[in-house]
């Protein structure tokens, strides 16, 4: 398993961050950061959460794909269907994976 704790990688306007300080950061840039780095200024954010306890592994600041749909505070009641994630729709992916804060 790959850690991005002292890595960061960006992508198409995605910048999945483990502990780097993110600076000057645009609002219409999506940003991953590992959970336990997040700083305390990230006030609205998303999260993707483990499926064994709910914990959060990645936040998600400026969340442009998934802020439409209604999202949980957790993983819960997930069938063998939404486990193949490749054959889920966006918005059954964002309300069973993806946790609102």
């Amino acid at each position: 398993m790959h850690s991005i704790n002292n890595e960061f990688i960006d992508l198409n306007g995605v910048s999945f961050r483990g502990c780097i300080p993110i600076n000057n950061a645009s609002a219409n840039q999506t940003i991953i950061m590992d959970a336990i780095c997040t700083p305390s200024t990230m006030n609205s954010y998303h999260s993707i959460s483990r499926l064994i306890d709910g914990g959060h592994i990645y936040n998600i600041e400026n969340d442009i794909v998934c802020q439409k749909y209604t999202l949980k505070q957790y993983p819960n009641k997930i069938t063998p269907n939404q486990l193949a994630i490749d054959a889920v729709n966006e918005q059954i992916f964002c309300e069973t994976y993806i946790s609102k804060n």
